[in-house]
């Protein structure tokens, strides 16, 4: 867990949003988020996960909010894993959109900079012979 590693993606006060084209129509059964929190140099957990998914890449529906429960205050560093489980949806595309906290609260050192969102891997399980005809 250190912000240094180049495994981490970081985004400063914009929203990670991830599509993924799975190649063919698929079940979905779970999708998982991994992120980051380190209070100390403004690394936040998102607001939310929201999960989308689509057979054609155009029209998209929401299938599930995701929220973690960790507030804010907690210094870290800690990583959190954001998941959807039976979720049985059948879609060709997903689209992950993780909502930055945007703003740094006033009680943080750098109140009013813009908080920065890491995350370093999207897991989709399709399962094996999921293909749908």
């Amino acid at each position: 867990l250190n912000h240094t590693d180049p495994e981490w993606l970081g985004f400063q006060g914009d929203d990670l949003e991830a599509t993924i084209d799975l190649q063919q129509l698929r079940r979905i059964d779970r999708v998982s988020l991994h992120c980051m929190q380190q209070v100390s140099v403004g690394i936040f957990l998102p607001k939310r996960v929201d999960l989308y998914a689509s057979k054609d890449g155009i029209a998209f529906r929401r299938v599930t909010t995701l929220v973690s429960g960790v507030g804010v205050k907690k210094a870290g560093p800690l990583d959190y894993t954001f998941t959807a489980q039976g979720m049985n949806t059948q879609a060709r595309y997903l689209k992950i959109v993780a909502r930055n906290l945007g703003t740094i609260p006033n009680w943080h050192k750098a109140k009013g900079a813009k908080a920065w969102l890491f995350t370093d891997e999207i897991l989709v399980n399709a399962p094996t012979g999921s293909s749908v005809p």
